[in-house]
């Protein structure tokens, strides 16, 4: 017979009993009583072995899945105590850095302050100083005027430049023309 129908060797009751069995037993000792010490169920492989020799592999697999379920259990106990101690040290870690932010945040709106308190006493004295500073400006601008037609004229005189030395290669250039166009008429044949 296959492995496949060792399960048919009980009846499915039988089999759903002892998987309910197991369950409960795991369910009051650990869920409802809540002991730090887990104990394992009462139903055992060595409680099964009075079946049949054909029912060994069926009672190795339910032994399993109740070793699993409470191994499982205790694995997810140590997790979870983990994960409560990494979520604690996390929300610590988020004070301390909130906390340093908002130190940050105090001493930059001090600085902040400071520097309007500084512009405020400068806006203050400008406003004093606002004849002689409509002067500073019409010089400012009569000499930018003064550099700006100054660069203009140095620019054309660039351009003129340019313009005079493309002339004169092309003065140069039809002369030569012209003299090799005599050259070649002499030595045409009569």
């Amino acid at each position: 017979m296959s492995d496949n129908s060792v399960l048919s060797l009980r009846p499915l009751s039988d089999i759903d009993e002892e998987c309910s069995s197991i369950w409960n037993d795991w369910y009051d000792n650990i869920v409802i009583k809540q002991k730090p010490k887990i104990a394992k169920p009462k139903k055992t492989v060595s409680n099964f072995s009075e079946n049949s020799q054909s029912n060994s592999k069926h009672n190795r697999n339910v032994q399993i899945i109740a070793d699993s379920i409470y191994n499982f259990d205790e694995k997810t106990v140590r997790e979870a105590q983990k994960q409560a101690a990494k979520l604690k040290q996390e929300k610590v870690n988020n004070i301390i850095s909130l906390s340093k932010q908002i130190r940050e945040i105090q001493q930059e709106n001090n600085e902040l302050e400071q520097q309007l308190a500084q512009l405020k006493e400068k806006y203050n004295k400008s406003k004093e100083n606002i004849p002689n500073l409509r002067q500073e400006i019409k010089k400012s601008y009569i000499t930018y005027e003064l550099i700006r037609e100054k660069r203009e004229i140095e620019r054309k005189k660039q351009v003129f430049k340019a313009l005079n030395k493309k002339i004169t290669l092309f003065i140069i250039e039809k002369q030569e023309y012209q003299q090799l166009s005599k050259y070649i008429s002499s030595r045409k044949p009569n």
